[in-house]
C-alpha cells in the first residue's frame, strides 16, 4: 500500500508536470510552421555563397501566396549549442566575477520574428538594408532591456562586442523573452544581430508558417533547398512540434513509466488485498455464522470485514504519503511548472488507491455476509 502511494504521487506529479509543460508560454510560437535545418560546412559554402543561398530561398518563399512569414536564424529556441555575444554596457557593470556581460546570442533575418512568433515590444524589426554597408544594429530580449537599462526605452542605447568602442552596436529593438535552454529556465538576455552583418555559418534554420499544414511547407521548404544546390546537406525537415520532442521526452517518458509502473503496483496491491481479506473470510466463516445466528444483521458484517482491510489501506497510505513527501523533494528539479510537494497529487495518490482498495475488499465482504448461519456452524 505504501509502495502504491509512492509510485502513484510520482505518476501525478509528472503527468502534472507534463500539462504544465504542455500549457506554458514558452515566448514564441509551438503548434504551427516548418523547422529546416541547413548544413553548409559540409558544403564548404563562403560567407558570400551563404548569404546568395539565403537570399534565393527567402525570395522563393516570398513568392509563395501560401506562406504568411519566413525568416532564417543560425539558432533556434530550445535547440542544442549556443552562441555568446560578450559585451559591455556602458554605465551597467557586468555580473560579478566577469569581466563583461555575456548574454547569448543568434544572427537572423528580417521577417523571423514574425514567422516564429515573438512579439516585437518595442522599436523595430531588421530590414534588408541592415547589411555589412550599415551600422552595427541589434535586437534584445525584454530581459536584457530591463536588466542594462530598468525603467527607460533601450531603442538607441549602444553595447560594445568584446569591449571594441570602434564598434558600437545600437539597439533598434526589444523583443520578447523566449525560453533558450530549458522550460523551467527564468528570462534570459538575449541579443539577435542581422544575418547579413554576420559572417559564414556552419548551420542555420529556415522557418516559415502559412496557410498549408506545416509538414507539407516542411517538404516545400526542402524541395525548393535541393532545387537551388542538389547537394545541400539537410539535417532535419519537419514541423516546430517536431523541433521541442526532444523538449518534452523527457517529462513525457517520465510521466509514461511512472504511470505504466504506479498501475502495476496498484493492480498488485489490490489483488493483494482482495487475496488476504478473502483467505480472513474464509477463515472466520464461523464467527461470521455465529454472529448473524446471534442477531447481527448482514450490513454490520459488511463493515467489519472492510474496517479490517481498509484499516491496511489507511495505515500504508500514510506511510506512503510521508515517504512520497521525500520523494517530491528528490524529483522537484526535473518538473516544470509544478512543485515537488504539489497538493493536488498528494491527495489524488491516496485518494486513488482507497476507492480501489474498497471496492476490492467490498467482494469479500459482501461475500461474508451471505454466509448462511447453520451452514457455517456445521462447518466446524
Amino acid at each position: 500500500m505504501a509502495l502504491s502511494t509512492i509510485l502513484l504521487f510520482g505518476a501525478g506529479l509528472f503527468v502534472r508536470s507534463l500539462q504544465s509543460a504542455a500549457d506554458m508560454d514558452l515566448g514564441f510560437a509551438t503548434r504551427a510552421g516548418a523547422v529546416v535545418k541547413v548544413e553548409t560546412v559540409a558544403n564548404e559554402y563562403t560567407g558570400d555563397q551563404q548569404l546568395a543561398f539565403v537570399d534565393e530561398i527567402g525570395a522563393r518563399l516570398e513568392a509563395n501566396a501560401q506562406i504568411e512569414a519566413h525568416g532564417i536564424t543560425v539558432r533556434m529556441p530550445l535547440s542544442l549549442g549556443t552562441i555568446i555575444f560578450p559585451v559591455d554596457v556602458p554605465g551597467v557593470e557586468p555580473p560579478p566575477g566577469q569581466n563583461r556581460h555575456r548574454p547569448e546570442a543568434t544572427s537572423i533575418t528580417p521577417g523571423y520574428f514574425d514567422a516564429i512568433g515573438i512579439p516585437i515590444l518595442d522599436g523595430r524589426d531588421f530590414e534588408s538594408s541592415d547589411d555589412e554597408t550599415s551600422q552595427n544594429v541589434i535586437i534584445i530580449s525584454r530581459a536584457a532591456s530591463e536588466r542594462w537599462w530598468p525603467g527607460e526605452s533601450a531603442i538607441g542605447k549602444v553595447v560594445y562586442r568584446n569591449g571594441d568602442t570602434e564598434d558600437p552596436r545600437v539597439v533598434v529593438g526589444v523583443v520578447g523573452n523566449v525560453k533558450i535552454w530549458s522550460l523551467s529556465e527564468a528570462p534570459r538576455s538575449y541579443i539577435y544581430w542581422p544575418f547579413q552583418q554576420d559572417g559564414a555559418n556552419d548551420s542555420f534554420y529556415i522557418t516559415a508558417r502559412g496557410n498549408m499544414p506545416p509538414g507539407e511547407l516542411a517538404a516545400f521548404i526542402r524541395s525548393e533547398a535541393r532545387s537551388i544546390d542538389p547537394e545541400i546537406f539537410l539535417t532535419s525537415v519537419g514541423t516546430m512540434d517536431d523541433h521541442l520532442g526532444y523538449i518534452y521526452f523527457l517529462p513525457r517518458m517520465a510521466a509514461v513509466m511512472l504511470s505504466l509502473v504506479g498501475g502495476l503496483a496498484l493492480l498488485l496491491a489490490c489483488i493483494g488485498l482482495y487475496g488476504m481479506v478473502s483467505y480472513g473470510v474464509s477463515r472466520r466463516t464461523r464467527e461470521m455464522g455465529i454472529r448473524l445466528a446471534l442477531g447481527a444483521d448482514r450490513q454490520s458484517v459488511v463493515q467489519l470485514v472492510l474496517k479490517g482491510g481498509l484499516t491496511l489501506v489507511a495505515v500504508g497510505g500514510a506511510a506512503g504519503i510521508v515517504l512520497s513527501l521525500g520523494l517530491g523533494r528528490l524529483v522537484e528539479r526535473f518538473l516544470v511548472g509544478v512543485g515537488g510537494l504539489d497538493l493536488l497529487a498528494l491527495l489524488a495518490a491516496p485518494l486513488v488507491l482507497g476507492l480501489v482498495a474498497v471496492t476490492a475488499t467490498y467482494v469479500p465482504a459482501r461475500r461474508a455476509s451471505k454466509v448462511d448461519p447453520v451452514q457455517a456452524l456445521r462447518t466446524e
